[in-house]
C-alpha cells in the first residue's frame, strides 16, 4: 500500500469541552461551528468571484447575517456527551476537528463523580480508536 501524501494526510483535533451546567459549553460549539462555516462560505465565494471587487448584496452584511437556521447539536440541556465534527484546513494542512460538548457539572452532586464520568468517556474513545487501529494494522500484513 503506497504511503499517502501529506496533502492527502487528514490530522485529527480533538476538543472536549466541559463546565458547569449554564456556562455556554454547547452555545460556544454552536458558534465556533458557525465561525467555521462562516469561513468556508467566504472563501467558496471568493474562489468562484472573478478578480474585481464587486461584493454580492447578501455578502455586504456583517457575519451575523449568515445565521444557521439548523443549529449543531441538541437544542435542550445536554444530557449526555456528543461530538460534532468538520474537517476543515489550516495552512494547507487538512484537518477532522471533532468537538465534544458534556454535560454542565451539577452543583449538587460531587464534583470528583462528575469528572470521573468523563475520565471512563475519554477511556473509552482511546480503546475504540486503539482497537480500530490494531485492527487496521492486522489488516495491513494480511
Amino acid at each position: 500500500m503506497a504511503p499517502r501524501s501529506r496533502k492527502q494526510a487528514v490530522s485529527h483535533f480533538n476538543v472536549m469541552v466541559v463546565g458547569f451546567s449554564g456556562a455556554g459549553k454547547t452555545s460556544f460549539i454552536r458558534t465556533l461551528i458557525e465561525a467555521l462555516k462562516l469561513d468556508e462560505k467566504k472563501e467558496e465565494e471568493q474562489a468562484q468571484s472573478p478578480t474585481t471587487t464587486k461584493k454580492r448584496r447578501d455578502s455586504v452584511a456583517s457575519e451575523t447575517s449568515f445565521v444557521n437556521v439548523e443549529p449543531e447539536g441538541p437544542i435542550e440541556r445536554t444530557l449526555q456527551p456528543y461530538t460534532v465534527s468538520r474537517e476543515i484546513e489550516v495552512d494547507k494542512e487538512r484537518i477532522l476537528l471533532t468537538l465534544i460538548d458534556t454535560p454542565g457539572f451539577q452543583a449538587e452532586y460531587l464534583v470528583d463523580k462528575q469528572l470521573h464520568d468523563i475520565m471512563k468517556y475519554i477511556e473509552h474513545q482511546f480503546d475504540l480508536t486503539l482497537a480500530e487501529n490494531t485492527l487496521l494494522t492486522k489488516m495491513k500484513y494480511f
